[in-house]
Order: structure tokens, then C-alpha cells, then sequence
């Protein structure tokens, strides 16, 4: 698990950036496991709580480019589906797909 509690992560936040609520909320709850840089982690109980309240598809619509500098658009669709709110394949989130799923192994 990353070290990065939510309150190191808004400092990395340039002062006077305006961050739409969603994803202030998103990054309080699930800060370590969606930053932008480093690997995919899996969500505790708290971050999927938040993830729940706060993501729908319609919040990808609407990513501002910069706040992609500082979420991973990958690591919120992963999170996301992890916590049970898969996104469908084909759904941009910001500049990111979400991907087909892997084909089976037995198909």
C-alpha cells in the first residue's frame, strides 16, 4: 500500500487549481489507489465506500485535462470495477478506454 495518505496528495496539487468536487471527493477516499504514476493497488473497504458514492460514467465524461496529471484515469476504471462498478468496455474516462475484457482461457 502506498504511503501517500489523501493529505500529502492535495499538496501536490498547484495552489489556486480548481479540482470539481467528484474527483476532491475520490481523491480523499481513494488517493493512494488512483494517483497518477506508479502501479495498479487493490482498493480497501473505504476507498470502494467512496468510489460507490461518488463515480458514475457521467464523471468521465467531464475530466479536465489537467486533473489527469494528478488521477489515473486507468487506475479509477480498475479501482472502479475492483469495487464493483465496472465500466463498460468502449467508456472513455478522460483520455482513457476501458478496454475489452481478456477472452477466457477455455473459450
Amino acid at each position: 500500500m502506498s504511503d501517500e495518505s489523501p493529505e500529502r496528495i492535495r499538496h501536490k496539487i498547484p495552489p489556486g487549481l480548481k479540482i470539481p468536487g467528484a474527483f476532491k471527493r475520490l481523491l480523499v477516499f481513494c488517493g493512494p489507489y488512483i494517483q497518477a504514476g506508479g502501479g495498479e493497488m487493490e482498493p480497501n473497504e473505504f476507498c470502494c465506500h467512496g468510489i460507490k458514492e461518488n463515480m458514475s460514467p457521467v464523471i468521465c465524461e467531464f475530466v479536465p485535462p489537467f486533473v489527469e496529471q494528478i488521477i489515473s484515469m486507468k487506475k479509477l476504471v480498475y479501482v472502479a470495477d475492483k469495487c464493483g462498478l465496472p465500466l463498460a468496455p468502449g467508456t472513455k474516462c478522460g483520455s482513457y478506454t476501458v478496454p475489452p475484457p481478456l477472452p477466457s482461457l477455455g473459450a
